[in-house]
């Protein structure tokens, strides 16, 4: 019988950012995520941003200095955070492509620039 999926839940109130979790990942699932300064919680969050490459080991767990992170059953959260995770490689290519865009007109600029100040 396989094992049941399960991620990791960290109770946010309790967490006191040591980012522990996120170093003791062998696969590097989750992240910092920074806040706005306007929301209640004012320092990094760890995150599930590789949904697919957790393993359910529960290292993270094991990490947390002040037990504060348990794992949940997956329930469907499985294909929601893997939705998560395609929306954020589309917004990445895509901002690769504006970077690259503006990279080219600004040599452009540069080009054009030149080519006015030859004798």
């Amino acid at each position: 019988m396989a094992k049941e999926k399960t991620f990791p839940k960290v109770d946010y109130e309790q967490c006191m950012a040591c980012v522990m979790c996120i170093l003791a990942c062998p696969f590097s699932c989750m992240e910092a995520e920074y806040i706005p300064p306007d929301d209640e919680y004012k320092k990094p969050r760890p995150k599930m941003i590789y949904p697919e490459y957790c393993i359910s080991c529960g290292i993270c767990v094991t990490a947390c200095p002040i037990d504060v992170i348990e794992m949940v059953k997956a329930e469907g959260l499985e294909e929601i955070l893997a939705q998560e995770h395609e929306a954020r490689k589309v917004s990445a290519i895509e901002k690769e492509k504006q970077r690259k865009e503006a990279v080219e007109a600004f040599f452009k600029t540069m080009a054009e620039q030149a080519a006015q100040n030859e004798p």
